[in-house]
């Protein structure tokens, strides 16, 4: 799975700052490739790949959590 998901590897690796699901998306090094990400990072996280970051902020006076994306510790 490491091997055939290594173009999204990369670029969850490419910053530090994790990714959310929107940006993910929206980046144009994944077009084109059929996949529903929010599985396909679940799958990645059980084998230790990616990593799952909580965030929080606020906007219009609510506060608000966001699930953010980061390579994991496996990733060498």
């Amino acid at each position: 799975m490491q091997t055939s998901c290594s173009r999204l590897l990369h670029l969850l690796g490419s910053r530090e700052e994790p990714w959310s699901v929107a940006e993910l998306q929206k980046d144009a090094r994944l077009a084109g490739l059929p996949l529903h990400l929010p599985l396909l990072l679940q799958k990645l996280m059980q084998r230790g790949l990616v990593k799952e970051v909580a965030t929080s902020g606020s906007g219009r006076g609510i506060l608000k959590q966001e699930l953010r994306y980061t390579a994991g510790e496996a990733r060498a």
